[in-house]
């Protein structure tokens, strides 16, 4: 899985790189741009694995205030696991009411959780790659 994320973060910074203008003038510039490209997707992946983008609807707002934002944000923030290193980057309140809030998260560069969370604690209802 280490591989498959390298070759996705080059795979990103290669088609950043490819879109800045000027940039394969000649080797020396390209390899530059390259590079900081490479460097600017694993700083914007380091931010999102421990702050993802948390999506709430306008009808689960009323059951989602600031603290169980924070709790959401902290209990699907980081890596997915050590064998497989996917970064969350987007968290989505699928549903939410007085007893629990369920949530799925994005993981880059591919796969998605879900997650419900009540007052005992997160319950994970789908892992990365499929059910449970």
């Amino acid at each position: 899985m280490y591989g498959c994320l390298l070759l996705a973060v080059f795979c990103v910074a290669g088609l950043l790189a490819v879109c800045i203008p000027g940039a394969g003038k000649n080797r020396k510039r390209s390899r530059t741009v390259l590079i900081l490209c490479v460097i600017g997707v694993v700083i914007i992946l380091s931010v999102l694995a421990f702050r993802p983008i948390l999506i709430c609807p306008e009808e689960c707002r009323a059951y989602v205030n600031e603290e169980e934002k924070q709790r959401i944000i902290r209990l699907n923030s980081g890596l997915y696991s050590v064998r497989i290193p996917f970064a969350p980057v987007c968290i989505t309140v699928k549903s939410a009411d007085e007893k629990e809030v369920l949530v799925e998260t994005r993981y880059f560069p591919f796969g998605h959780t879900e997650m419900a969370i009540n007052d005992d604690g997160p319950d994970l209802r789908r892992e990365i790659f499929g059910n449970n």
